[in-house]
């Protein structure tokens, strides 16, 4: 509740009473709050991927059974409320081969709307919405742009 332990803490102080000394000392230095928004460095794994070739087509979905009652715009807002929370969920690649960064934009910016693509299935079962989710994916992927 307020306090700060790093790994190498945990590894460094053995005992409950080491900890939070540890902790107390940690809790009287400020870390300056940084703006996610802007532009950032690739992480190691962005410069590899990028090194073997072209990343178009890479992407990462996810099925979610969500209770009957929700809507499009429940849906949105808690894909936005995410997006907000989460900068990386709204980074894009920029710049030139060999040059390249993430552009991170600010909160709501882009709404979530374009990136929820619902799946009805009705009374379908769980494995055939399933299946309907990784075809509209697979329909997604061609129109995947990570530099836009």
């Amino acid at each position: 509740a307020g306090m700060t332990l790093t790994p190498r803490d945990v590894f460094e102080h053995k005992t409950p009473a080491a900890l939070a000394r540890a902790a107390a000392s940690a809790r009287s230095t400020s870390v300056p709050r940084l703006d996610p928004a802007g532009r950032a460095p690739l992480t190691p794994i962005m410069r590899w991927a990028l090194q073997r070739g072209p990343v178009d087509g890479l992407h990462q979905y996810a099925h979610l059974v969500t209770p009957p009652e929700a809507t499009r715009a429940t849906l949105t807002a808690a894909l936005t409320r995410l997006m907000d929370r989460h900068p990386m969920l709204r980074a894009t690649l920029v710049g030139e081969p060999g040059n390249q960064a993430l552009h991170i934009p600010g909160p709501t910016d882009p709404p979530a709307d374009p990136v929820l693509l619902p799946v009805d299935a009705g009374a379908e079962s769980a494995e055939r919405a399933a299946e309907l989710t990784a075809a509209l994916a697979a329909e997604a992927v061609d129109q995947l742009d990570p530099a836009a």
